[in-house]
């Protein structure tokens, strides 16, 4: 008698562990590879409606612990999304960060030299110990750096793929967004 009631228990559990795992893989993709937060929302949105409406198909059933199991899938999802976004945020504000200090050093540069960098690079190791990432994720976490023979420059990051790339005008001395 007592396994049959541990084999229902471990049944009546295998959601909240299947979306536990499901979680965790689309929080490390969307928040450390992407570095964007949309595919986590997207996802989440969705398996948190399932959970809800099986939540209530279980309640109506009077089921209550698998009601409580479903609502504990659904908290799990929104979790998953607000630790999406804080990642994300955490991301941005270091990249900034970084930016900032790179910036300094291409100022430095072109003081010490008359123009800024060919690139980055030129940075190392007087100015810069080694050119740092931008963000910790794997896909769009370089720095852009761009400069004309006319010595038009620009320094470029972005904070939240594909859209929302932060850059800086060396000669009009300001940080601003495109798209």
């Amino acid at each position: 008698m007592r396994g049959a009631g541990a084999s229902s228990w471990q049944s009546m559990m295998k959601p909240l562990v299947t979306a536990a795992i499901a979680s965790t893989l689309v929080y490390l993709f969307d928040a450390w590879v992407l570095g964007q937060g949309a595919i986590a929302f997207l996802v989440a949105a969705i398996a948190v409606l399932v959970a809800v409406a099986k939540g209530l198909a279980a309640l109506a059933g009077k089921r209550g612990r698998a009601a409580a199991v479903q609502l504990g899938v659904g908290l799990l999802w929104v979790t998953t999304v607000a630790l999406t976004f804080v990642t994300v945020r955490f991301h941005a504000s270091h990249a900034q960060a970084r930016a900032e200090t790179v910036v300094s050093a291409c100022k430095a540069y072109k003081a010490a030299n008359g123009a800024y960098p060919n690139a980055l690079q030129d940075l190392v190791p007087r100015y810069l110990p080694a050119v740092p990432r931008a963000k910790y994720t794997l896909t769009f976490g370089e720095f852009l750096y761009h400069r004309t023979p006319h010595d038009e420059t620009m320094l470029m990051y972005t904070q939240i793929p594909p859209f929302l790339r932060t850059f800086y005008d060396f000669e009009k001395d300001r940080w601003s967004t495109l798209d």
